[in-house]
């Protein structure tokens, strides 16, 4: 999953609508988020939710008529949007009250971002 507007979150959506039961019917569902404390996601067959950029390990608990229960879990990590600035664009404008000379390096968001200002000749 990513968050492809660059908000922090994503819409995830958790779908168990192909389980079956061979020996009944399923009478119920529970996803939960094991790795923030078994945070509870929903009781319906699917579930959508928004999710904070982060992993997350979700189990899946099937019942069925009989009251036995079938246990599932999935890893789903939600990445953060790599930012893209098109090749050329202009960044900003700086003004400088006097001659300056040197170089800025930096990492922006998992952006390589440099600069260098010299005086003109």
């Amino acid at each position: 999953m990513v968050d492809t507007d660059g908000d922090g979150f994503a819409v995830v959506t958790y779908n168990a609508a192909a389980s079956n039961d061979a020996d009944g019917t399923i009478t119920g569902y529970a996803w939960t988020i094991q790795n923030t404390g078994n945070t509870p996601l929903g009781t319906a067959s699917t579930v959508t939710v928004i999710q904070a950029v982060g992993t997350y390990v979700v189990e899946l608990t099937v019942t069925d008529s009989n009251g036995a229960q079938s246990v599932d879990v999935v890893t789903v990590t939600v990445a953060a949007t790599t930012p893209s600035v098109p090749q050329g664009a202009a960044l900003g404008v700086l003004e400088l009250d006097q001659a300056w000379s040197g170089s800025f390096d930096s990492a922006l968001m998992g952006a390589s971002v440099a600069l260098s200002i010299s005086e003109p000749v």
